[in-house]
């Protein structure tokens, strides 16, 4: 099972009984096109990640405070993934 945010994928290792979690691993982490990572697709053995999604300032409503500045260009990401 594999996850992204925090500038980082990581994986999460399953029971035998794939019903819990038994360990977290950094797959990746700051990769230097990373700018809010989003969008995780598997295919044929490759892990595929767009490096950011916003290209605009974004302000949240809730009262956290946004992003002053636009983000890098979006960049999808490829990782060949382990057998």
């Amino acid at each position: 099972l594999y996850a992204v945010g925090g500038n980082a994928i990581k994986r999460y290792v399953l029971s035998a009984a794939g019903d819990a979690v038994v360990r977290t691993e950094v797959f990746a982490r700051d990769h230097e096109r990373f700018n809010d990572p989003r969008c995780l697709h598997i295919q044929d053995g490759w892990l595929y990640v767009l490096a950011n999604i916003e290209l605009d300032p974004v302000s949240f409503g809730n009262g956290r405070e946004g992003r002053t500045q636009p983000l890098t260009d979006s960049f999808v990401i490829q990782y060949r993934l382990p057998p």
